[in-house]
């Protein structure tokens, strides 16, 4: 099991089982009374192990012990019970109120952003921050698919994402992630928080498109706010 000190670097644990003291009570068939621990580290990697459970715990279709999931993970206790994991990563995402940046057209019911009336707002300076993202996710995911095993510098580019998260979880993240498949959507879900539009009132995924393709489509596709000084 994971080592109480790992634990404490965590956002949260969340036990799992059919008895009344557990953080998510599961009364149904094929549940054991404390079935599996969730130890979320960041609100996109977490630690799931399965507590010696009768009918053990499956993610993505296979048995496991212990295995780091993100939110899009399947799981499945006992053999029919399907846990909501994105609920459960979602309660621990950041509330961080956004920086001062420049008013939103005043737009009448209906609107959207930049799309009538007044001057799209202008994110030029937060825009070229993710020149640097789309580099290090490129570099990082390029090691993990022909590099060597034995660098480390995709856990580094993940970590490196996640406020506040540091040793403790570059080690578990090294210890309990070593399929290329697992570390590349490790690294995806660290890339799909940060390539965004740097609208607060947008945050849109941009997708992985390159930077250099963004640049030249010049605005937001989803608010029509501008990523460069007209």
């Amino acid at each position: 099991m994971t080592p109480d000190g790992s634990r404490r670097s965590a956002l949260r644990v969340i036990r799992i089982g059919k008895n009344k003291d557990n953080d998510v009570v599961l009364e149904k068939p094929g549940i054991s009374r404390y079935h599996a621990r969730l130890t979320l580290y960041t609100d996109f990697l977490g630690l799931l192990e399965d507590l010696d459970s009768t009918y053990g715990t499956e993610v993505d279709g296979r048995r496991i012990v212990q295995k780091m999931i993100t939110p899009g993970s399947a799981v499945v206790l006992g053999t029919i019970v399907r846990l909501d994991v994105k609920t459960l990563f979602d309660q621990v995402s950041p509330r961080v109120l956004p920086p001062p940046v420049p008013p939103l057209p005043n737009l009448g019911p209906g609107s959207q952003p930049g799309l009538t009336g007044g001057k799209p707002p202008v994110f030029a300076e937060e825009f070229k921050r993710l020149s640097w993202h789309f580099e290090q996710y490129t570099g990082a995911k390029q090691e993990i698919l022909t590099g060597d095993p034995k660098k480390k510098a995709w856990v580094r580019v993940a970590v490196g994402w996640v406020p506040f998260a540091g040793f403790p979880l570059a080690s578990l993240i090294d210890a309990y992630v070593f399929n290329t498949s697992e570390r590349v959507q490790v690294l995806d879900e660290a890339f799909r928080r940060d390539y965004k539009c740097p609208n607060p009132a947008c945050q849109q995924f941009l997708g992985y498109v390159p930077y250099a393709e963004l640049l030249r489509q010049r605005q937001c596709r989803f608010c029509k706010c501008l990523w460069v000084d007209s």
